[in-house]
């Protein structure tokens, strides 16, 4: 989780003078430890940068530096990158046990200072893949693991190369847009590209239907937000035909709660009431590009039914991704309030993403 930014003092201890500076000051353990070792998923560091004049901190799971490191290993693969400290622990191979496909796409053994290198080919000796990274808690706590990989940072930072500073990769690590849904990382998640076949070209259009639905720090809406843990259904509806679903209402006040889009092609949509309508029958011709949402107050008890229909295609079916719930009064209050704090803690986060633009756009150029 991030922290409110402030503005940097000038002349503190072993500041750097750069746009864009970052140093690790603590170290959170797990509760799980076994014999003086913790896996690598459930322990932090405290990570605090510097951007722009401005500083924020994170947090930041051992994990994400071996991901960190495996991805820019990957992006920039003849670039001489400096070596991550956290490999020099025992049982760090286990780390990369798990993630072999990605250490085979390294191209630097044999190199100087790169001596992680050397257990590559017991990465694929067949031993147990699932078995966690478990490194000593002593030594990733200690001043000194610390100091280097708060060097390590600063190293990738001083690369003679504007695309890494500005990459992606490292925007992600050093501010907390890593935990914010991005349609451009969506879509390089689900596999999207010229030469996709037709079984993945489906599965990539339903991706994409999923994340029109925002979560997290992302949420706009209070019906986002309310349908956040609520599973997602899929329904293929055919030419002349329609959908129905039906929602009970215990108590006068309940909020009726919807949110769906479609794949490909529009559909109509409309909502009644113990058999009345109370949102007419519309056609919405921008399903397919984004998130049709709307909650309506029951006076009454009642029975709700949300139809989609496609009774106006002759030829083609459709299909629709959607979420649909019945809210309590109190439930609906507190999500308000929840809302509201998201929305300060977006705000915050993205003058953290700002000021870490204009930082690496200075340090990078």
């Amino acid at each position: 989780s991030g922290g409110a930014m402030t503005a940097a003092a000038d002349g503190a201890p072993g500041a750097s003078t750069a746009a864009l500076d970052c140093e690790i000051t603590g170290f959170v353990p797990a509760v799980d430890v076994v014999d003086g070792k913790v896996d690598i998923e459930q322990c932090r560091y405290h990570v605090r940068v510097t951007a722009d004049g401005e500083v924020y901190t994170l947090q930041r799971v051992c994990s994400a530096f071996f991901e960190l490191d495996a991805q820019l290993s990957r992006r920039f693969p003849k670039l001489s990158l400096p070596f991550m400290p956290l490999y020099a622990m025992r049982g760090s191979d286990n780390y990369s046990k798990k993630t072999a496909h990605r250490a085979r796409e390294r191209s630097r053994e044999g190199k100087p200072g790169h001596g992680k290198r050397a257990f590559i080919k017991s990465v694929v000796t067949g031993k147990d893949p699932s078995k966690r990274c478990m490194l000593d808690v002593a030594e990733l706590e200690g001043p000194r693991m610390q100091g280097l990989l708060t060097q390590w940072v600063r190293d990738l930072l001083a690369c003679n190369n504007a695309l890494l500073v500005t990459s992606d990769e490292v925007r992600l690590f050093l501010t907390d847009a890593r935990d914010d849904p991005r349609p451009d990382v969506r879509r390089s998640a689900t596999g999207a590209g010229d030469g996709d076949d037709g079984g993945k070209k489906a599965k990539r259009e339903v991706a994409d239907a999923k994340a029109r639905f925002s979560g997290g720090l992302a949420v706009e809406s209070i019906e986002e937000l309310l349908l956040e843990s609520v599973p997602f259904e899929r329904r293929k509806i055919g030419a002349k035909k329609q959908h129905q679903v039906t929602l009970s209402v215990e108590v006068a006040g309940q909020s009726v709660v919807w949110g769906f889009t479609s794949i490909d092609k529009d559909i109509a949509f409309s909502l009644s009431f113990n058999g009345t309508p109370v949102r007419a029958y519309e056609r919405c011709v921008d399903a397919p590009y984004r998130l049709i949402k709307g909650k309506w107050e029951s006076p009454t008890p009642g029975t709700a039914t949300l139809t989609w229909s496609n009774d106006y295609s002759v030829w083609y079916g459709k299909q629709i991704v959607y979420k649909a719930l019945v809210v309590p009064e109190g439930q609906l209050t507190s999500a308000n309030v929840r809302l509201s704090r998201l929305r300060t803690v977006a705000r915050e986060r993205q003058d953290q993403m700002q000021a870490f633009d204009r930082a690496s756009s200075i340090h990078g150029g």
